[in-house]
């Protein structure tokens, strides 16, 4: 059991064994020696962080672990937030640093990288698979499905991997991609771009057909224009809120739909067994699901973007049964990267439209706030 499942776990036994760890900690390297090295400690400092007060020296992680103990055993939403699921099978289990979408400047490289170097701008691929010959996927640059892969920000693994809301991380160079022309917002785009560049490719090729994108959120929105610049004739996108589709205006789409405000345009799309050729399917929200089969013509391709989360996968299956339709999944991405930056860099795609605020590190809450604002579309924090 680790350092962290003690103190969330809350008998006094566990705790002490959790001061005990840290204790050994202090021992080894000294109190006042700098929280930069890869020790369990580093990782509750971060989330020491995230209540609100930087450590900067080994010694103070004794009072975190108080801090931390006392917020899991009282305050009992966070602790449910840390170790419940969202539906899949990645769950919680320790404090992590959230983070996958980001852009940096390089302070240091080792001696053997090639490429990049001191004072670069990177945009960071947050997957990092292991290449190994032994490695089934990675042998058949299969590499999202690599069985050992360390993703930033991401519990899929225990220790979890932390992600990037931080001043200064270590990758590999594998996984840095050096920009000389671009905005450091407009960077900051490449991974959520490289899903919908993934979506879209699933999708095979889409010169000339109409293409549904069904949800007007970062993702979907990326869709729209990932569809539109990959060749689609037609891009129709359809949510509930009518200020995102706006939005998908901006980034090309052709046509938006407000489907609570408008429901007989999506039935009469559902008539003649359907009206788009192929859709992508970002919600993550069964009924929509269902919809999108519905508008979708016979044989034709759902790209399933959204993540569905527990109580909320489609439960009408009917659409897909009885009119051959491929339904594809979208997990995150991998050759899609360069491509992705590539748009970005070139001007093809300007993801601005959907920036609704820029927050400094330091205003954390306050961005975290904005972002689960239904009015905001993305936020994001700089350092």
């Amino acid at each position: 059991m680790g350092l962290f499942d003690r103190v969330f776990r809350g008998s006094d036994e566990m705790y002490a064994k959790a001061e005990q760890s840290v204790d050994e900690i202090i021992a080894k390297v000294g109190p006042d020696a700098p929280m930069n090295m890869p020790h369990t400690g580093y990782f509750l400092a971060c989330n020491y962080a995230y209540l609100g007060r930087k450590i900067t020296k080994v010694g103070e992680l004794k009072e975190a672990l108080a801090d931390v103990r006392s917020m899991m055993t009282k305050e009992q939403r966070t602790r449910d937030v840390f170790l419940s699921g969202i539906g899949t099978a990645i769950v919680v289990r320790e404090p992590i640093v959230l983070g996958h979408e980001g852009c940096g400047i390089v302070e240091e490289v080792g001696k053997d990288v090639e490429g990049i170097k001191e004072g670069d701008m990177v945009i960071i691929r947050p997957a990092r698979p292991c290449f190994r010959p032994d490695c089934y996927y990675c042998a058949h640059h299969m590499y999202s499905y690599c069985e050992n892969m360390r993703h930033l920000g991401s519990a899929a693994t225990f220790p979890h991997i932390q992600g990037l809301l931080a001043d200064k991380l270590v990758v590999h160079s594998a996984q840095c991609r050096v920009v000389k022309a671009m905005k450091p917002e407009v960077a900051a785009f490449a991974e959520p771009l490289g899903v919908a560049f993934n979506g879209v490719h699933s999708l095979g090729d889409v010169i000339g057909r109409n293409v549904l994108v069904m949800d007007a959120g970062p993702i979907g929105l990326l869709c729209a224009a990932s569809a539109k610049v990959l060749g689609a004739d037609r891009v129709t996108v359809v949510d509930i809120r009518q200020e995102p589709l706006e939005i998908a205006l901006k980034l090309g789409a052709d046509e938006i739909v407000n489907s609570k405000d408008n429901p007989d345009q999506i039935k009469a799309w559902c008539e003649h067994k359907g009206h788009f050729d192929c859709a992508l399917e970002a919600t993550g929200n069964g009924f929509a699901a269902q919809q999108t089969m519905a508008m979708v013509r016979p044989e034709g391709t759902v790209a399933q973007v959204g993540m569905f989360g527990t109580g909320h996968q489609p439960t009408d299956l009917g659409a897909f049964a009885t009119k051959g339709l491929k339904w594809h999944s979208v997990f995150r991405f991998y050759t899609e990267f360069g491509p992705a930056v590539n748009a970005l860099e070139s001007g093809r795609i300007d993801p601005l439209p959907l920036l609704s605020a820029s927050f400094h590190a330091s205003e954390c809450v306050k961005a975290m706030e904005a972002a689960i604002s239904p009015a905001t579309c993305k936020v994001q924090v700089h350092f």
